[in-house]
């Protein structure tokens, strides 16, 4: 079978990120995890992005930059790892999808149960050298950012530093 290609949108405000528990419409329910889906024909990896988040919890996300990327356990889908900013809006969940949701730190997301091997390896090792760099800002950009070591962070060509990026690139498309 041929393996297909999904994001995973780490939605960050502030020093938290969204945790979905899967809800009853989808494989595996009860799970804890960060947004994910399918990017479907013709369809960018920043597109898929904003297109997951807005369905599975009703915010406008704004793509930073891909960070990492993996399979699922089960090797059906190549995993692309965005992290993503939504610093307003209220979660609006489309309970097919999502059960609950909270704003955790990486800490409380790793005390969430059940939680999949790859998105706990995410929070684990890639996560924490994604943090701001001393005497960097924390504007939404992606600049100012470090890979965790040992970890291979996607370049800059695929990453949307700025809004005007994303209005160019991404909006465009939806």
């Amino acid at each position: 079978m041929e393996q297909r290609e999904a994001v995973v949108a780490v939605l960050l405000r502030g020093d938290r990120l969204l945790a979905v528990r899967r809800g009853p419409a989808v494989v595996r329910p009860g799970f804890w995890q960060p947004l994910s889906g399918k990017v479907e024909p013709g369809e960018t990896q920043e597109q898929a992005v904003v297109r997951e988040v807005r369905e599975e919890v009703g915010l406008i996300a704004v793509p930073e930059a891909k960070v990492w990327e993996s399979e699922t356990d089960d090797h059906r889908f190549r995993l692309h790892w965005w992290t993503a900013r939504a610093n307003t809006g209220v979660v609006v969940p489309d309970p097919r999808e999502v059960a609950e949701t909270r704003w955790v730190t990486p800490r409380e997301f790793l005390a969430l149960d059940p939680v999949f091997d790859g998105d706990r390896e995410f929070v684990e090792r890639v996560l924490p050298g994604f943090g701001p760099r001393a005497g960097s800002s924390s504007s939404g950009s992606c600049r100012g950012f470090d890979a965790a070591p040992g970890v291979r962070r996607a370049g800059p060509a695929g990453a949307l530093t700025s809004r005007r990026a994303f209005v160019e690139r991404v909006l465009p498309g939806l």
